[in-house]
């Protein structure tokens, strides 16, 4: 009889465990995209710009709520993001620092600020971010990772 409160009492937690990372699995496959584009991310891939080019100076961008920064392969920016929908987004008020840098890392700002100011909507997943823009250029993200330093 105690053998079998035992068991019992095992296959209810077991079974309580289970039901609990569920919960969590269907919790994360309703994230909205406002809440799964937060967080950092860096260039990987772009219709405007080489591969040598982003390797050289990859642009980031951190999205936190409404506001976004980032480097752009020359200088630090920000700016304001809107959500006009789960994919419909425009960015505003886009300020940046204003260091000189080499010809091809200016070449890098001047494109990717560009594209900025003209992004139109954005579609996101656990690992990649795509801003793409009113001409249907698209700019592709990976989730950074933390620095091996840090």
């Amino acid at each position: 009889m105690r053998t079998s409160l035992i068991m019992s009492t095992l296959l209810s937690l077991s079974l309580l465990a289970c039901s609990g990372a569920n919960e969590s699995m269907r919790t994360e496959a309703k994230q909205s995209p406002q809440a799964a584009a937060q967080g950092d991310w860096q260039l990987s891939a772009s219709d405007l710009l080489d591969a040598d080019s982003i390797a050289l100076a990859p642009p980031t961008l951190h999205i936190e709520e409404t506001r976004i920064s980032g480097f752009d392969g020359c200088n630090r920016y920000m700016g304001q993001l809107q959500w006009q929908s789960d994919a419909r987004i425009a960015i505003t008020g886009i300020a940046a620092s204003k260091m000189g840098c080499e010809s091809a890392r200016m070449a890098i700002e001047i494109a990717y600020l560009d594209a900025l100011h003209r992004v139109t909507s954005l579609q996101v997943g656990v690992e990649h971010l795509e801003l793409i823009t009113d001409a249907g250029e698209r700019w592709q993200f990976e989730r950074a990772r933390p620095s091996q330093s840090e």
